[in-house]
């Protein structure tokens, strides 16, 4: 499921007083890593909340009631394999960023966003070809919906 119909599904969870239903329903009927799925399922909703197996979206939830604006923008959601390394040894979304603010992590081998030098303007998600970043601006009309 795509970003964009995973969204659909939570805020219809949302319309219907069914999130949390919705969301264990979600992580348990996949196949792939719930860690990553609950990671992207959170930062869709605008928060950061880590997967436990018995109170995600109890938890979830919970996050989401107390949101604050004064968190980043931009987001990461998965590790970057750097398989888009250029000749300049800068992967794309590297090279994208006018501010230098994504750096890699030399001991995990990935990219990370560097959020003292992050703008939140967005290169870096149009850029990446794997879609390891989110702009949490489009999702934030979840929290609306509450």
């Amino acid at each position: 499921m795509d970003n964009s119909a995973l969204f659909k599904t939570l805020v219809k969870g949302y319309i219907n007083n069914n999130f949390q239903e919705v969301v264990d329903k979600l992580l348990d009927e996949t196949d792939s890593n719930k860690e990553e799925l609950s990671k992207i399922i959170s930062s869709l909703c605008g928060v950061e909340v880590l997967y436990t197996k018995n109170n995600f979206s109890q938890e979830l939830k919970k996050a989401i009631s107390n949101y604050t604006a004064n968190h980043k923008i931009v987001t990461k959601l998965k590790d970057c394999c750097m398989n888009c390394t250029s000749s300049n040894e800068k992967t794309i979304c590297q090279s994208s960023c006018p501010f230098d603010a994504i750096v890699v992590d030399e001991t995990k081998h990935t990219t990370i966003i560097d959020n003292a030098k992050c703008t939140d303007c967005g290169f870096c998600i149009e850029a990446c070809p794997n879609g390891n970043y989110i702009d949490k601006i489009e999702y934030l009309p979840l929290l609306s919906s509450i």
